[in-house]
Formats: C-alpha cells, sequence, structure tokens
C-alpha cells in the first residue's frame, strides 16, 4: 500500500510542477451499522481522491490531455469474530488522450462502459458501477481506446485490454494474467433511437489445462425516447468446450423509463433481467434466473431528493430494498442510505450486501 501510495503522489506532484493544470479533491467517509443477523456489525470507510487534468498539448482543431486520479482509503470492519482493518493506496485513473474533430485515442487505465440499462445491466463486461452510488465508483482497466464518430451521429469503438489478475464486470472467470483481450462496438442511429452491436474476445484463466480456453462475448443493445424511454440489452457469452465452466451464458435486459406529472415529478425506471446458462446449444436453457427492479426517485425540493430501489428475485422469490435520502450542495453532499436485504448473496446481479443496515455517507469537493 506504502509504495502505491509513494509512486502515485510522486506521479501527481511531478505533472503539477512540469505541467500547470486543473487540481481537483474529493473526501468521503461513511459509518454503516447492520442488524444483529448479519454477520457483520459495523463497517467505516474514508476515502481521499485527488484529480489532475492538463492540455499539455494543441495543434489545429486536436489536442492531448492526461487525466490522473488517486485513491487512498481506509475501511474498518467489524464482524462477529472479529475486526478488519484495509489500507489502500492505488492509481485510480491514468491516461493519455488525443482529441480531434470526429476521433479521439485514449490510452492508459480508465472507464470502459457502455449500453443503456441502469440497474440489471446485460453488458457490464469492464465495470462494476453500483446503481445506488451517484459517483458510480468503479476500477478503470489497462487499455486503448479509440472511437469515432461520423456526421449523422453513428460511432466505432475499437478497444485493446490489457488483462490483470481480478474480476471486470459480471465475469465469473478471471482472465489470462497479461494476455491481451480486444474488441468493438457499433452504435448507429435508427427508428428515432439508437442500436448498437458489440464484440469481445479474451483467454480464460483455465489452471486445470496447459491451454486457455477463448471466450467471446457478443452484445446488441438499444434505446429509444418518445415520451416513454424504452431500451434492451443482450449478450451472448461462449466458451470453448474444454472451459471447466458454463459453455454458454445468455442475457436479456428489457428496461423503460417515464416522469409523472406528480408534484415535483416522480422519475420511475423498470427493468427485467433474464440470465440463462448452459453446456450445449443456445436453444437449451440449463438453469435460469429472473430478476425484476423498480426505482424511483422525486426531488422533495432544489437541495433534497428521495430515491428507492427495489430488486426481486424471481427464483429465490425474495426481494431487495434501498431507500436513500440525499442533500446536494455545492460543494457538500450529505446521504441517509437504507438498506433491507435477504440473509443471501443476489447471485450474477450482486447489487447488495446481506442483512440489513443504515449507512451515513458524507462527501466534500473542493
Amino acid at each position: 500500500m506504502r509504495l502505491s501510495a509513494i509512486l502515485v503522489f510522486l506521479i501527481s506532484v511531478t505533472f503539477l510542477v512540469a505541467f500547470p493544470g486543473d487540481m481537483s479533491n474529493e473526501i468521503s467517509g461513511s459509518i454503516q451499522i447492520f442488524d444483529s443477523r448479519s454477520s457483520q456489525n459495523l463497517q467505516l470507510i474514508t476515502r481521499y481522491q485527488p484529480k489532475y487534468m492538463v492540455t499539455i498539448f494543441e495543434l489545429d482543431n486536436s489536442y492531448f490531455d492526461i487525466e490522473t486520479m488517486g485513491q487512498f482509503l481506509y475501511k474498518h470492519s467489524e464482524f462477529s469474530i472479529g475486526n478488519k482493518d484495509d489500507y489502500i493506496g492505488k492509481l485510480y485513473r491514468g491516461w493519455l488522450r488525443w482529441n480531434g474533430d470526429s476521433a479521439e485515442i485514449r490510452v492508459g487505465l480508465q472507464k470502459v462502459n457502455f449500453g443503456s440499462a441502469q440497474i440489471l445491466r446485460s453488458l457490464a463486461w469492464f465495470d462494476t458501477i453500483d446503481p445506488r452510488d451517484p459517483q458510480e465508483n468503479t476500477d478503470g482497466v489497462y487499455s486503448v481506446l479509440c472511437r469515432y464518430y461520423f456526421m449523422n451521429n453513428a460511432s466505432i469503438w475499437l478497444w485493446g485490454i490489457l488483462s490483470e489478475d481480478k474480476y471486470k464486470g459480471m465475469e465469473i472467470v478471471k482472465s489470462e494474467k497479461h494476455a491481451i483481450e480486444f474488441g468493438g462496438r457499433f452504435q448507429y442511429p435508427t427508428l428515432g433511437g439508437e442500436l448498437a452491436l458489440s464484440i469481445h474476445r479474451r483467454e480464460i484463466d483455465n489452471s486445470m489445462s496447459i491451454d486457455n480456453p477463448a471466450e467471446n462475448k457478443l452484445g446488441l443493445d438499444g434505446r429509444w425516447d418518445s415520451g416513454i424511454g424504452a431500451w434492451f440489452e443482450s449478450a451472448l457469452v461462449s466458451r470453448e468446450k474444454d472451459s471447466p465452466f458454463y459453455s454458454l451464458e445468455k442475457w436479456f435486459t428489457s428496461g423503460a423509463d417515464y416522469t409523472f406529472a406528480t408534484g415535483n415529478g416522480i422519475h420511475v425506471t423498470i427493468e427485467h433481467l433474464y440470465l440463462a446458462v448452459s453446456e450445449d446449444t443456445i436453444t437449451t436453457s440449463g438453469r435460469e434466473e429472473n430478476s425484476t427492479a423498480i426505482q424511483a426517485d422525486y426531488p422533495l425540493n432544489m437541495l433534497d431528493t428521495l430515491v428507492g430501489l427495489s430488486v426481486y428475485n424471481w427464483k429465490t422469490e425474495r426481494f431487495a430494498h434501498f431507500l436513500s435520502v440525499r442533500r446536494t450542495y455545492d460543494y457538500l453532499s450529505i446521504q441517509l442510505n437504507l438498506f433491507l436485504n435477504p440473509n443471501i448473496e443476489n447471485s450474477e446481479q450482486a447489487l447488495t450486501l446481506s442483512g440489513n443496515s443504515l449507512q451515513l455517507v458524507l462527501e466534500y469537493n473542493f
């Protein structure tokens, strides 16, 4: 932890001295108290994230810029069997970008995410964004991302990712360490909305064999807004036969949202996720799961917002609930969150901690 923290600090200071730019900071702290049925009693988290951005070179209609962001975190957890303290210091974001009129190339540690779903996401391939987190915190990936934008708002994405010894997104198996993953995405405006096709290929870690089997992902998603917003995401994950895991995963999310003209406006979002895994062909189902989520947010006034989220798992016949009251100032935000969850982990869509808890979160930006 100390070495990582020192490296992040030295990198930040070097850039500040060589290239004066924009510096911002975020400090947050939270306390979470669990009920007596949970294995965890208390959790305290403090986080500091310094962010530095600078344009280092401009030429005609293009420029080069850099973003670096560190993360220093302390977490104290109290369990029925003892306590645990974690100290983390790491580079959270760090990339160099060339940006032109209709294209950009970004290299480094960055967030790569796409798709229209907001809660039960079939295309969460590279991120672990929690829908209850307004800051959308997630680890980045070391990658090269190229994007080209056409005049009709169509776009092409191409990426290459350096795999690490950890899970990305909704993966159930790690990638082969230090291997290169690659993929792309094509978005095209159609029927008043947008359709997109995504692909990705990687080698997965298989300690039981000399060879590492390949995994291919194919995704299709779309979104339309005409009074009522509607979208879908779908993904087919195929693994070679010598993989020790399921050969096929089929994901499908459908969703819609609408703002009702009641009071200050109640914004309601509903999504349904279907997931099937099997060993054979696309037509066989194997194990299936269905989850439905509904979220409502209501602005009480200029400062306060009330947010409620419920997720129902049709297989376990259990609900997970989340209720939040948020007050936001120019530089300070305060959240009081209530979690009412079953005493089991939600499987592939792990949106919840087990048990019930109350959480207070303070965040200050300067």
